[in-house]
């Protein structure tokens, strides 16, 4: 009910508790920022949507009887995708010891390293500072900044050159 496909938003208004094997839905989240509502991007959409036509549960993550997906599931999830990842020296295509497993992502990831890249991926297309505070459901400016935004060095150095020197003449 988070997810309105045809308006291309996520209202955040939910948050999911997993614990002693169990997983709650609840409507406490961690600050009243967290309450908002999310641009769907075009890719995602996409997803969603192919999700939603499949659908058997509520829940984009669920089991399969329909509930939401349980701590134990989500770990293998997420140890499907580490396995995913070329760590250093093996390469993408190959597969990983034991494993049929295809590497297709050259770096390592978790959840929470993807919203330090969303957040930072907002700021560098032009985002203002209290836009991305909102999307990331940051209670302050500060947090966004300190924590989450990143100066991408490698994509970046160039366009800062050009700045500096269009300043300074």
């Amino acid at each position: 009910s988070d997810i309105d496909l045809k308006a291309r938003i996520i209202h955040v208004r939910h948050n999911a508790i997993l614990s002693n094997g169990q997983t709650t839905v609840s409507e406490a989240l961690k600050t009243s920022a967290a309450v908002r509502d999310l641009p769907i991007p075009p890719t995602l959409l996409a997803a969603l949507t192919q999700e939603y036509q499949n659908a058997r549960s509520l829940f984009v993550l669920h089991m399969e009887n329909g509930s939401p997906i349980s701590k134990s599931s989500l770990k293998n999830l997420l140890r499907i995708i580490e396995n995913r990842t070329a760590n250093h020296p093996a390469e993408l295509g190959t597969t990983a010891p034991n494993s049929k497993v295809l590497r297709t992502l050259d770096f390592h990831v978790n959840p929470h390293q993807l919203r330090h890249t969303y957040i930072t991926r907002l700021f560098e297309s032009g985002l203002d500072i209290k836009e991305i505070q909102y999307l990331a459901g940051h209670s302050t400016v500060n947090m966004t900044l300190r924590v989450y935004t990143h100066y991408q060095h490698e994509t970046r150095q160039q366009s800062t050159a050009e700045k500096v020197c269009a300043a300074l003449g």
